[in-house]
């Protein structure tokens, strides 16, 4: 029954998001990024899921760490060390998930710097989260 309602609802949310991220709220924002990284009724364009994403950062409020671990995730089958400096933003923010992604792009050098003490220090703090 919920697989059916949310296949069958996107056309009455999708119009309802768009609105908020009109109004610059910053859970349309986030929700919409989240869509367009998924393709989820919309075509998958990770540039504008990124947009949307560092709208969302740029507030520097509640959403902002897993807005910037979202840019992160784009980034890192393209370009791992930008989602290193991405994780490392969210990591700050103390978004446990960012925490170990940041750890491990410390560990395997994704920017061509290894620093496994480091590394395992944020593993360890994602893990105590």
């Amino acid at each position: 029954m919920a697989v059916w309602f949310e296949n069958h609802s996107e056309h009455i949310a999708l119009p309802h998001v768009e609105k908020l991220a009109d109004l610059d709220d910053e859970w349309g924002l986030l929700n919409l990024g989240c869509r367009y990284s998924a393709g989820k009724s919309v075509e998958r364009r990770e540039d504008k899921a990124i947009f949307f994403f560092k709208r969302v950062y740029d507030k520097d409020k509640g959403y902002a760490g897993i807005a910037a671990h979202n840019i992160g995730k784009s980034y890192l089958e393209a370009d791992s060390p930008k989602a290193k400096i991405w994780f490392m933003n969210a990591a700050t923010k103390g978004f446990a998930p960012a925490m170990y992604n940041y750890g491990i792009a410390l560990i395997e050098g994704w920017d061509g710097i290894f620093d496994t003490v480091e590394g395992n220090s944020w593993v360890s703090r994602a893990a105590k989260q």
